[in-house]
């Protein structure tokens, strides 16, 4: 599993996890520190990694992007990946759609559509 948020959903991502599950952090946009059951992690054998493309070299995140391009991109094209869409929304609405992100009510993405 990919956890772009951090903090606010670490505990219920790792409750979703099966055992022996994997939870990768990509991105901390709700912050870097959380209390964290330990035993959840032990009892399940879990595996948490941090990520980042940032520090990465400029031929190392090439070679990420190749890899993504290779073996993800086509299963979007096939349709055997499907993106779970919250809502569609003008973009005239960008201010609604913001707002509703930041309710954090939302399960899918939201989707600004260009006129």
């Amino acid at each position: 599993m990919l956890d772009p948020v951090g903090a606010a959903y670490l505990n219920d991502n790792l409750s979703c996890l099966k055992i022996d599950g994997r939870l990768v952090l990509i991105g901390l946009l709700s912050g870097a520190e959380v209390q964290l059951n330990l035993g959840l992690l032990l009892m399940k054998r879990l595996r948490v990694i941090g990520s980042t493309l940032r520090a990465r070299s400029v031929p190392a995140k090439a070679a990420i992007m190749d890899a993504l391009q290779a073996n993800v991109w086509p299963h979007f094209v096939d349709g055997t990946i499907k993106p779970i869409i919250e809502e569609v929304m003008p973009i005239v609405d960008a201010d609604r759609a913001h707002q509703l992100l930041a309710s954090d009510q939302t399960f899918g993405k939201v989707v600004l559509q260009l006129l």
